[in-house]
């Protein structure tokens, strides 16, 4: 009788540890998706900060007809500060997107930026700061932005 309490009283044991460690799985990714949120939120903020600035405005619609290196370093500045705030943001919605298993092709990107030549200049020096698997389907984003622009 004693030996049956004993095996009853381990596999109540078990189950209470197996319970446990799901719980702290689902909490943790929980955590993880709240911490994702607010990362994406902030990138939201800061986006919106930079829109809000004239000179930016005004260098965003002149930055059709000019090259990289005819931008002065302070423009050079402003521009990658933005560019890098929508490749982050970008680069956010594509690993929530590859977390949660649902459709990429929900993911955009400024099909004008991805045209202009000081922003291709810019990205090929910076998708070294990028996940391998972000940097393919980012140029799969551009290669598909310049064929709908011939």
């Amino acid at each position: 009788m004693n030996r049956w309490i004993t095996y009853l009283t381990n596999l109540v044991a078990i189950v209470g540890v197996a319970i446990l460690i799901y719980e702290v799985s689902q909490n943790t990714q929980a955590l993880k998706n709240e911490t994702d949120v607010a990362v994406y939120q902030m990138g939201i903020d800061n986006r919106q900060k930079l829109i809000e600035n004239n000179q930016l405005r005004e260098l965003y619609y002149r930055v059709e007809t000019i090259r990289w290196s005819e931008l002065t370093k302070d423009e050079q500045y402003l521009l990658l500060a933005y560019w890098t705030a929508e490749l982050d943001r970008t680069e956010l919605q594509y690993i929530l997107h590859r977390r949660n298993g649902t459709k990429l092709d929900n993911i955009v990107f400024n099909e004008r930026d991805l045209l202009l030549e000081p922003f291709q200049t810019g990205w090929s020096a910076w998708k070294v700061n990028y996940d391998a698997d972000f940097v393919e389907f980012f140029d799969g984003i551009i290669s598909r932005a310049k064929l709908n622009d011939e």
